[in-house]
């Protein structure tokens, strides 16, 4: 909104155009990628009505721990490191 070509040049409604433009392949994009993290009970996905889902997010300690274990090992440790830990792990996740 800053942004002055926002004034005179440029559509206000661009986005929105290129996103229902293609939501038929952002859909087959996504669509794999919410129903895993549905099945993992990360997401609810339910439907409301004309053909739109309602996304939530569970913000529970379990799946915040599952996430932080699904990444690479050298970036949990970094995570570990500007926590507070001692120990950095290797490139093979051993400390």
């Amino acid at each position: 909104m800053g942004d002055l070509r926002m004034l005179f040049a440029e559509d206000r409604n661009k986005v929105k155009k290129i996103v229902q433009g293609q939501f038929d392949l952002f859909q087959l994009k996504y669509k794999p990628f919410l129903e895993e993290y549905e099945a993992k009970e990360f997401l609810r996905l339910a439907s409301s009505g004309s053909n739109q889902k309602n996304i939530s997010q569970d913000f529970g300690l379990s799946v915040a721990r599952s996430l932080v274990n699904s990444l690479p090992p050298m970036v949990r440790s970094q995570m570990g490191m500007k926590l507070g830990e001692k120990k950095k792990l290797t490139e093979s996740g051993r400390k």
